[in-house]
């Protein structure tokens, strides 16, 4: 029966089709349908089309076999089991068809819609693709009458207005909110209906499971390139910002996730929401902006959701995009430097303290990014690298040398930001493996290029570096090795702090400290006052971590009274020869030797020095 009612719409016979319309039993029609749809025993398009053509919305009997095919059509849409290409074609011939309604049938169309979300019938999210073409034609409608015919009747675009209301209003179940958020880009709406549905979508981001809110903020996004970019960027951040709060105080209760959901599934999900949110920026840079705004507004307010932990990490991850990278990272220098001056202010302040409540930990804050940037977070270790230098730069020491002595109890706003600068880049040098060489030649090249301005901060933080990984080290000796060339022009304090951080290396590489010797020899013959006093700094702390005590030289070799060594054994673990290690104490003491007929400033370190690696050995 259902290839007679085909074979009449493919001859045209319009007449004749009705009336074989009106006789079929519309179950009948419907099983059919039904099983074209989902067992591919026929073209459903034909037959949909056929009932459609023989179904005349100005004939009553018509419209309603008409408008029950459409709303069947639509509950089929949602089966699972459903070929997409089927669904496809499918809702091409329903989308033809809704542009020949009239409003009635139109707005009984929207609350069915609306009455199936609310029922959660909603599961491929297909049907709704046809609601805002239901949407549209509604809104030019110049009238639209309300059921009950008595409540009157609506301007179409208010009537649009009504039926996002109560969507709005409605409770969404949480599978079909993607769905959901995806369907509104296309549904024309006002500003302040957009910033209506956004708000609802944002409620239900806690409602989502961790591994779905990805592709929600995309579609949020998406929405959003309508307006409201900021609204969106903003709350992303607050819902991440509560989340990781929510985590921290479920792991002091000594708990390992949040509710149901793994801390690292947390982390992976806000890495990849970080991710879609910086390709959109890249797409739209208006979002860029935006966020730029709000950075700026939470800065003023001094807002705590400023410096969290994923508002950092996003920060660090746009700052990557070259047109934002220095506002931004100029905005969270000056957020983190305020911070410690509020800090100081309330440590100070009793009337302060009474009336304020304390500023939040930045420090922990910044470090909990960095140790959840281990989480597979490689686009915003980049950033955290630019700021860790940032502020070492900014508020590194700026004249003299920091002696021992001069170090307090308290540390200035500035100290702490440097301070916090050099943590940063060394949690991730141990961490990031990736970031490693960038930090090492970053670190090398300021020791050697702000020779005229203090650097100890470098060499603690090369220091540090060479301490926690000093595989890595050696397996760039290329870069150290460079930075020898310039030893001898650097200043007496700077060579000597970079030469302690370097001398664990020298016991474990063989040619690296042939390098630094050769290097040695000829700052000693070098015309350079500086240079020569380097060279003696270099032997003598060459003795020293030789360990220098034991075997009689021979007589062939005399020293000077004033320099009591003539009793050497060298402890190296990376040269058993024991002759060898022979050649090398009398190589350094014949160098030394050389001193005594120098100029006294030479003598007086060799002195000074050696004193104390006596001490050393002693």
């Amino acid at each position: 029966m259902a290839e007679g009612i085909v074979k009449l719409l493919e001859a045209n016979k319009t007449t004749e089709l009705c009336e074989l319309a009106d006789e079929l039993p519309f179950e009948e029609i419907k099983q059919n349908f039904k099983s074209r749809c989902l067992h591919a025993s026929g073209d459903p398009c034909d037959l949909l089309r056929a009932i459609f053509k023989g179904s005349p919305c100005h004939n009553p009997s018509g419209l309603e076999r008409h408008v029950g095919m459409f709303v069947f059509a639509v509950e089929l849409l949602e089966d699972d089991s459903m070929h997409p290409k089927t669904s496809s074609d499918l809702i091409g011939v329903l989308l033809m068809e809704t542009d020949g309604y009239a409003a009635p049938t139109l707005a009984e169309l929207a609350d069915l819609f609306v009455d199936r979300i609310k029922a959660g019938e909603i599961k491929t999210g297909r049907s709704l693709e046809l609601f805002p073409k239901i949407m549209s034609c509604i809104a030019v409608c110049s009238t639209v009458p309300l059921a009950p015919v008595s409540c009157g009747t609506m301007d179409g675009s208010e009537y649009k207005s009504h039926v996002l209301n109560k969507l709005c209003a409605a409770k969404w179940h949480a599978d079909s909110v993607i769905h959901l958020a995806n369907m509104f880009r296309d549904v024309p709406m006002s500003l302040e209906e957009l910033k209506f549905v956004i708000e609802k979508i944002m409620r239900l981001l806690k409602e989502v499971d961790l591994r779905e809110l990805p592709a929600l903020v995309y579609q949020l996004l998406l929405l959003s390139v309508k307006g409201h970019k900021r609204l969106v960027l903003e709350g992303v951040s607050q819902f991440f910002h509560a989340m990781d709060q929510q985590c921290r105080e479920e792991e002091s209760s000594e708990r390992e996730s949040v509710g149901t959901i793994c801390v690292n599934e947390l982390r992976h999900t806000e890495g990849n929401v970080i991710l879609h949110i910086v390709f959109a920026i890249k797409q739209d840079q208006d979002r860029g902006r935006e966020f730029l705004k709000y950075l700026k507004s939470c800065q003023v307010q001094a807002n705590d959701c400023m410096l969290a932990p994923f508002n950092v990490a996003l920060a660090l991850s746009i700052s990557r995009i070259q047109r934002f990278g220095e506002q931004i990272l100029d905005s969270l220098k000056s957020a983190i430097i305020a911070n410690f001056r509020d800090s100081d202010r309330y440590r100070t302040s009793k009337w302060v303290q009474e009336n304020v409540a304390p500023p939040v930990d930045v420090e922990q804050q910044i470090l909990q990014t960095v140790e959840n940037s281990k989480c597979g977070w490689d686009h915003v270790s980049q950033g955290m690298v630019q700021l860790g230098f940032l502020l070492m730069d900014s508020f590194g020491p700026k004249h003299g040398n920091v002696s021992e002595s001069a170090v307090t109890v308290w540390l200035s706003p500035s100290q702490r930001a440097c301070s916090l600068g050099a943590t940063i880049l060394l949690e991730t040098f141990k961490s990031q493996e990736f970031v490693r060489a960038e930090i090492l030649e970053q670190t090398l090249n300021r020791i050697v290029t702000r020779a005229t301005s203090p650097s100890s901060h470098y060499i603690d933080l090369l220091t540090g570096a060479v301490g926690s990984c000093p595989q890595f080290l050696i397996d760039s000796l290329s870069k150290v090795r460079e930075i020898f060339d310039y030893l001898s022009f650097l200043p007496v304090p700077t060579a000597w702090g970079l030469l302690r951080a370097i001398e664990p290396l020298l016991k474990v590489n063989l040619s690296l400290r042939d390098s630094l010797m050769l290097v040695l020899r000829k700052s000693l013959f070098s015309r350079q006052l500086e240079a020569r006093k380097i060279a003696v700094m270099g032997y003598l702390l060459v003795l020293e971590k030789f360990k220098i005590l034991g075997t009689v030289l021979p007589s062939s070799q005399p020293l000077s009274q004033s320099l009591h060594l003539s009793q050497v054994e060298v402890d190296v673990h990376s040269r058993p020869d024991s002759a060898g290690n022979e050649a090398l104490c009398l190589e350094i003491l014949g160098n030394l030797r050389r001193c005594f007929s120098q100029q006294c400033e030479v003598r007086q370190v060799l002195y000074d020095v050696c004193w104390l690696v006596g001490v050393s050995l002693s």
